[in-house]
């Protein structure tokens, strides 16, 4: 069965693929869904939330980035910090 951090995970890594292939939007939209993915998983309790939350908000600063979004970009930059 597909887990939601398995799903999150995939998707964070389509997001790292699509940025790779010139493809920023398709980059940012993997990477928001996989941090959506990510947030619920956090306050439901899930353990395993907490570092994925901050490779989840490393992925959509670099989609962003790549988008052009550098104020964006720094935002969950510096969030995937604290």
């Amino acid at each position: 069965p597909v887990t939601r951090g398995g799903m999150a995970a995939t998707l964070g890594t389509l997001s790292v693929i699509h940025e790779a292939q010139g493809e920023p939007s398709r980059a940012e939209a993997c990477a928001r869904r996989a941090l959506t993915i990510t947030e619920g998983m956090a306050r439901a309790g899930d353990l395993d939330a907490r570092p994925r939350l901050r490779v989840a908000l490393n992925n959509l600063a670099m989609a962003c980035q790549s988008a052009g979004k550098a104020e964006e970009a720094g935002l969950h930059y510096r969030k995937a910090l604290d």
